[in-house]
């Protein structure tokens, strides 16, 4: 009987055994989970992804387009995509030819060489092309004499577009630059020029210097003397006169030795071709006396055949004397032979013509040597008359 109860307590202790084991082993698993994390200590605080970046500023170009650390700054991305949008569009893994491809398009529709450079910045450091060239070298290799664009048009026969900018419409009417920076005239304002200047534009390869001279003075009419004068520039280039007047010249001729009223009229008998009217003064006539005393009329005959509507009359007539003295046309004495008198504020359709006599009195020691004809429009024409 007393062994029972011994069987029942043996029983019971082992029971009270298996279940402790099994707390233990349910148990040390959690406590070898959780041990490494409290001996590496409390984890790492998260950090933002975003760079710390700075609110840049554009004077012309970007300041920086670059982050304090490197990367690039995500508040430019919409300023250089909408000017470079090729270069912006570039993959990841963009060879140096696809770079240098993209590059020339860019740098053909004349964007500045620092302003590419920075669109191709930001995308150096997006992509992390460390192997391509820095972009603080690009401005310099664009601008070289041997840059990649220049070299790929030559081999093609081609003017690099980069060396023309595009033009611009200055103050004084002229669109500038005339020529590239090689040399050669600008494509890019041909038609302007040729629509502003067509005489000039039009001289041949071949041309004098007479017609180099007259073809400006036409053209200058039309418009004005910086106006032709680019013209003239345009052609020089292009032609490549080597025995022409150079610009500076051409513009001392035609300014300060008044080689347009030589050219226009010359001499009696020819006509002056000018914008709104051609003339034709083809007779001198002296007369004594005059209406006043030590003093003769010089009697010119005029022949005036419009182009387009005009008013003409004496008011932009003048006879120069050889010494250099101007008179203005009188209303000659009566009895004058020579008639009838050049008409006074006289409209003219196109295709209208006038004729008549023009009248200056000059002293008796003077000697009539040029007529002179000038206008607030740019029509201007002389006749040397001895």
């Amino acid at each position: 009987m007393l062994l029972r109860p011994l069987v029942a307590a043996l029983l019971a202790l082992t029971m009270l055994a298996g279940c402790t084991a099994t707390t233990s082993q349910t148990t040390s698993p959690t406590t070898a989970a959780t041990t490494p994390s409290n001996t590496a200590g409390s984890p790492a605080p998260v950090t933002s992804s975003k760079p710390a970046c700075g609110v840049p500023v554009k004077r012309g170009i970007w300041d920086s387009v670059l982050c304090a650390d490197g990367s690039p700054n995500p508040a430019v991305r919409a300023d250089l995509t909408a000017r470079f949008p090729t270069v912006m569009a570039l993959p990841a893994n963009a060879t140096w030819t696809m770079v240098v491809e993209t590059m020339c398009t860019v740098w053909t529709g004349g964007a500045d060489s620092y302003q590419f450079a920075q669109a191709y910045e930001f995308k150096r450091a997006e992509h992390g092309w460390t192997t391509f060239r820095p972009a603080a070298e690009i401005p310099e290799m664009l601008d070289s004499e041997e840059d990649p664009c220049r070299v790929a048009k030559k081999s093609q026969g081609k003017l690099p577009r980069h060396d023309c900018p595009m033009p611009m419409r200055m103050q004084n009417g002229t669109l500038r630059p005339v020529l590239c920076d090689d040399g050669s005239p600008n494509a890019k304002i041909e038609d302007d020029l040729r629509a502003s200047n067509p005489r000039t534009m039009a001289l041949a390869a071949d041309a004098t210097i007479d017609e180099a001279i007259a073809a400006v003075c036409s053209d200058r009419r039309r418009g004005s003397n910086q106006i032709a004068l680019s013209a003239y520039e345009w052609k020089l280039a292009e032609q490549g006169w080597a025995t022409l007047p150079s610009v500076e010249e051409m513009n001392r001729m035609i300014v300060d030795e008044d080689a347009c009223a030589k050219v226009a009229g010359s001499g009696l008998g020819q006509t002056a071709e000018m914008t709104k009217v051609s003339i034709t003064v083809d007779d001198l006539e002296l007369t004594y006396p005059s209406s006043a005393p030590g003093y003769y009329t010089a009697s010119i005959r005029v022949t005036t055949c419009s182009k387009e509507p005009v008013n003409v009359g004496s008011i932009p007539w003048t006879m120069i004397t050889a010494e250099g003295t101007s008179y203005q046309p009188v209303v000659p004495v009566e009895g004058n032979p020579f008639s009838p008198r050049y008409p006074s504020g006289k409209d003219l359709s196109p295709g209208d013509c006038a004729s008549g006599w023009l009248h200056f009195e000059l002293p008796n020691d003077s000697t009539p040597q040029t007529a002179k004809y000038t206008t607030t429009h740019g029509d201007n024409a002389s006749w040397t008359l001895g």
